[in-house]
């Protein structure tokens, strides 16, 4: 299988796009270019820093590096809203990369989320850290983390339970688009 047509088809698809990430192909040039998730970042990597911040990654460490450490395969990806830690050092996995919203999170490149420039059925493992509770489109990041994924592949998706006083207190004070404007778009206006 490793030496199939198909498999190397792949390969060389996927270190095209690495060399052009690692080049800074897919770098913005300014902020106006970067997505709403992008805009948002600097200030959650400012909140991860503070004492609760580094308290709440910390546990998010320790209970995410046993399952890092079982999944196996050829790729990793770590998406993050945060540079501030890095769940997949402890992984067996050799080709480990990082992608960001913005250059502040020292990805390999800057993308967006709903749209990853990756080949379908790539990546062995997709790590999403916190990109679900901040994304104003979640869905979309969901699928395209499921469009790259191999079949048989691991998503380890790290998030706020909205439930939780945290993920309750993120609904009741955020600024962003309510739900009827996420799930419905606005209201139409009478015409005429």
């Amino acid at each position: 299988m490793a030496g199939s047509p198909e498999c190397k088809i792949k390969k060389s698809a996927l270190d095209s796009i690495y060399g052009d990430m690692m080049t800074g192909k897919f770098r913005p040039g300014n902020d106006e270019d970067l997505s709403p998730l992008g805009k948002v970042c600097p200030a959650l990597s400012h909140w991860f820093s503070s004492s609760l911040g580094e308290e709440i990654l910390s546990q998010q460490l320790a209970l995410a590096q046993p399952l890092v450490e079982g999944f196996f395969g050829y790729h990793l990806l770590q998406a993050s809203v945060t540079h501030s830690v890095d769940f997949a050092a402890s992984s067996r996995i050799n080709h480990r990369f990082r992608l960001g919203a913005t250059v502040e999170q020292d990805g390999a490149a800057i993308v967006e989320f709903e749209q990853l420039p990756l080949p379908s059925d790539s990546i062995d493992v997709v790590l999403l850290h916190h990109l679900l509770d901040f994304s104003s489109h979640p869905h979309q990041i969901l699928r395209e983390a499921a469009r790259v994924l191999i079949p048989g592949g691991h998503m380890l998706l790290i998030g706020f339970n909205p439930f939780s006083l945290l993920g309750l207190s993120r609904l009741l004070f955020s600024r962003g688009p309510t739900s009827a404007e996420i799930n419905y778009g606005p209201p139409e206006l009478p015409t005429g």
